[in-house]
């Protein structure tokens, strides 16, 4: 599967849920130059949903805009091997007072994953920029490298859940309202030449329970 240089905007779908992207299965395939501009529902949308392996996936150059449950979602019955992301920028709806969407992720691996490499990637007004999700139990060889991350404006840049390890290189986390990076779990970090700014910017948490690293 090859999807490339295509833009969908606007779709104005009345149903419960709606996505640009609704993919069974994406081992071994290619998304680029994708621009997904205001997915609207009634109640949750998002831009790609991949429901099962997507192991050797490659997705760059998107941008996605205008969602209220994700950008991008590994929603997978097991770990997939060595997804490839990078250039993507992703940004959430701007709700008021918070600024960003509380119910939004930019990019969800609901599955966990085994070696996902994540470069040049940008993410606004979500409640989590990047979130791992594995709480079931552990799988070998869960880790993910993270490098040239940029969240502004945001719930949480970075959540894990559990059993995953993380390499960042070069984060930049700026107006995270509760924690730059959130780690729950057996979960581990090597973090490198990483910034994070104004955590509880929005009041969303007591002062002496925002982190910059938690």
């Amino acid at each position: 599967l090859h999807i490339r240089d295509l833009q969908i905007h606007s779709n104005n779908n009345p149903k419960p849920t709606s996505y640009a992207f609704l993919l069974a299965g994406c081992t071994h395939c290619r998304i680029e130059r994708l621009r997904i501009l205001r997915i609207t529902s009634t109640s949750f949308s998002g831009g790609i949903l991949i429901t099962d392996a997507a192991d050797y996936a490659t997705i760059r150059d998107i941008h996605i805009s205008g969602f209220n449950d994700f950008g991008i979602k590994l929603f997978t019955s097991a770990a997939s091997a060595l997804v490839s992301i990078s250039r993507v920028q992703v940004l959430g709806l701007s709700t008021f007072p918070r600024g960003y969407s509380a119910t939004s992720v930019g990019l969800y691996f609901a599955g966990g994953v085994k070696g996902s490499s994540i470069t040049e990637f940008y993410a606004s007004r979500c409640m989590h920029g990047i979130k791992y999700d594995r709480t079931g139990a552990a799988v070998a060889n869960e880790y993910g490298d993270l490098s040239y991350i940029r969240c502004i404006q945001n719930g949480h840049c970075i959540n894990v859940m559990d059993n995953i390890a993380l390499q960042i290189n070069s984060l930049r986390a700026d107006m995270t309202a509760i924690h730059g990076i959130y780690l729950s779990g057996n979960s581990r970090l090597d973090i490198s030449q990483s910034y994070i700014y104004d955590t509880g910017f929005d009041n969303d948490c007591i002062p002496t329970q925002c982190h910059g690293i938690r």
